[in-house]
């Protein structure tokens, strides 16, 4: 294999893996009658547990070379004017995946052509699961130039998201509405310091309930004793989450018109509307007709299940976007569909909910190219995630790992890069309030203190933009006390 080149300062890691070549190569050589080995001189070469035991190799020697790729795994290798660039694999890959480490093979360069395989000036860009290494140590035409190769195998079904989804920023003006799942979304936006407005109805589940408390909130409607009722001692909005119920009219109406006014009032600065749709599932009221957003658990009696059409949804909101986009023109509409099955309605009616979701998401991006836009979080949920690790204790809701997995695709496909690296600022003061210091009265963590206002300050400085009057208020409180 001729000498080891001097890499990343381990020479003498790199000197078990030329021996552990040697002998899986030599051994293969040795012994055509493996079926599952193939050496060939101008082609990849593929080993597996048992060609490595019929070559002999030393059980300590596959030891270091496991603990070598441990030591290189995501690290950048610089080898002479070539570089292999590694993106670091999202937590939940890693604990989806067993890590299987194959022997390596070394390999002439000339004549190969592999879809796998490194060629110089390209470097790949890696971001499927890791489940098994293979290190190609290859010998380029001049024997100084060597690089090292890891091969990653695809053991699940990856969904892409299209490049074109809108960059949104900390200066943009969101607002959210829909499922739970909307709310989970929304929360993490706010943290992230951007300026949105979380489910002003509270969680809605259905395209027409979203719909029309969209066209409230446009037309700044206000409530009164008449549009709520009461029920189990609680006033009640026939429209709203439960979260706005409470044991007093005026109570009740107070919490409605004051999100409903907020909601009206930042409307013509509005930059970006998520809306994520629950099922197409609705409830209509027996003695009105109208669909309900919220049975506030009432008897069944009162209202008419039924699911609805495609063509339904795609009239209501082709007539709703054209007056919104008329009304803000730079307005982008981001849709999704909830991940979270709806099992209460049976697996299969939830499956026909789901796809009559999407395919008239896909005919309003259809209608407006320009404006309308999916992110695939069920998509993401079913297909990359597979698995009951991935939801929570009732099997339905997903996990505290697949939100973060998720939001993180989110802030990759839909969050510029100016607004990740605040992101990051931000999330580094939280940090350092969460901090619990042994003496709060000590002139040291005053300092501390001192420094996060600083900092806060200095990011102030740089965005304007940017809310830290929460933080703020911490920092003076804490300093006084």
């Amino acid at each position: 294999l001729g000498t080891v080149p001097q890499v990343l300062g381990v020479p003498e890691l790199l000197g078990v893996v030329a021996e552990v070549l040697q002998k899986v190569v030599a051994g293969a050589h040795g012994d055509h009658g493996h079926s599952r080995v193939v050496i060939a001189d101008d082609a990849v070469g593929h080993l597996v547990h048992r060609a490595v035991a019929a070559a002999g190799v030393e059980p300590q020697l596959l030891a270091a070379f496991t603990q070598l790729l441990c030591q290189l795994c995501g690290v950048p290798l610089l080898l002479c004017q070539d570089a292999l660039h590694i993106q670091p694999v999202l937590l939940p890959q890693r604990i989806r995946h067993v890590v299987d480490l194959l022997p390596a093979v070394g390999l002439p360069r000339r004549g190969v052509d592999n879809k796998n395989m490194l060629h110089r000036g390209s470097p790949p860009h890696v971001h499927i699961s890791v489940c098994r290494f293979c290190l190609f140590y290859q010998h380029f035409f001049r024997e100084s130039e060597w690089f090292i190769y890891f091969e990653l195998m695809n053991l699940y079904t990856p969904v892409e998201v299209v490049s074109s989804m809108p960059l949104l920023s900390q200066e943009n003006n969101l607002l959210l509405m829909g499922s739970c799942f909307a709310s989970e979304m929304g929360q993490r936006l706010a943290d992230a310091k951007f300026r949105c407005d979380v489910n002003p109805y509270g969680v809605l589940y259905n395209p027409f309930s979203i719909s029309a408390a969209l066209r409230e909130i446009i037309a700044g409607r206000c409530y009164n004793e008449n549009d709520i009722f009461l029920f189990h001692e609680l006033w009640h909005s026939a429209m709203h989450h439960g979260s706005f119920s409470s044991v007093s009219a005026e109570e009740t109406l107070a919490g409605i018109n004051g999100r409903l006014k907020s909601a009206h009032e930042r409307l013509d600065r509005l930059d970006c509307l998520l809306l994520t749709f629950g099922s197409a599932w609705v409830y209509e009221n027996e003695k009105t007709g109208t669909v309900v957003a919220n049975c506030h658990k009432q008897p069944e009696s009162c209202f008419t299940r039924r699911m609805l059409s495609v063509s339904e949804i795609v009239s209501d909101y082709t007539s709703l976007l054209s007056g919104l986009l008329a009304r803000i023109p730079r307005l982008k509409v981001l849709f999704t569909v909830s991940p979270i099955r709806h099992v209460r309605d049976g697996m299969h009616a939830n499956q026909l909910s789901k796809a009559t979701l999407l395919l008239a998401v896909n005919q309003l991006q259809a209608t407006f190219p320009e404006h309308v836009f999916y992110f695939p979080a069920y998509e993401l949920l079913l297909d990359e995630l597979r698995d009951y690790r991935f939801y929570a204790e009732d099997m339905v809701h997903p996990s505290e790992t697949a939100i973060r997995y998720v939001w993180e695709r989110f802030t990759r496909s839909c969050i510029s890069a100016d607004a990740l690296r605040i992101m990051e600022e931000s999330e580094n003061i939280r940090k350092m309030l969460s901090h619990k210091p042994f003496y709060p009265a000590s002139e040291e963590y005053k300092r501390f203190l001192g420094q996060i206002v600083l900092k806060i300050d200095q990011l102030n400085g740089k965005y304007p933009y940017l809310d830290f009057q929460k933080e703020r208020e911490i920092c003076r409180i804490r300093l006084k006390a």
